[in-house]
């Protein structure tokens, strides 16, 4: 099962709902606070960061990985889109790879808002994400450790 999110597609999501969080500000704190195109360097190394999370909660389903060696800097890390691979069983993978990338998606969208407003001093907004967060980690969750019932097929082949 692989999981691709594109980048474009977060930072898209992430502006649109930024856009509707800060409706109401005073047009000094809305464009200070708003994830707008501008602040895209800021809310792709957000995305750095929230994706090795995430990788960390997909960290026991993903096939191995040979690289050896990570830097903190964008170029390698921030490409067009991100990937996981994962190795799950039959009953463990059916019928989950699109809620389950749907599932990554708001992860990375919500935490990487909530990063992303905590720095800009957001704190009510932070925290409304924060909460969103929490809410996509345990879908996922869900996801990774539930299966599909066993089928049992009767003896003689009747």
């Amino acid at each position: 099962m692989t999981i691709t999110i594109i980048i474009d597609e977060l930072l898209k999501d992430m502006r649109e709902r930024s856009h509707l969080d800060v409706q109401g500000l005073a047009p000094d704190v809305q464009y200070r606070t708003e994830a707008g195109s501008d602040k895209n360097e800021q809310l792709k190394r957000e995305i750095v960061i929230v994706s090795s999370a995430l990788t960390r909660m997909l960290q026991r389903y993903l096939t191995d990985d040979d690289t050896n060696s990570a830097d903190n800097t964008l170029d390698g890390r921030v490409g067009e889109q991100l990937e996981w691979t994962l190795d799950m069983s039959e009953r463990r993978a059916s019928n989950k790879v699109q809620p389950l990338t749907d599932a990554c998606h708001d992860y990375l969208v919500h935490y990487a808002l909530s990063r992303y407003y905590k720095s800009v001093n957001a704190g009510e907004l932070s925290n409304t994400h924060s909460l969103q967060t929490a809410d996509a980690a345990k879908e996922i969750e869900g996801l990774l450790y539930s299966k599909t019932p066993p089928r049992y097929e009767p003896a003689g082949g009747e």
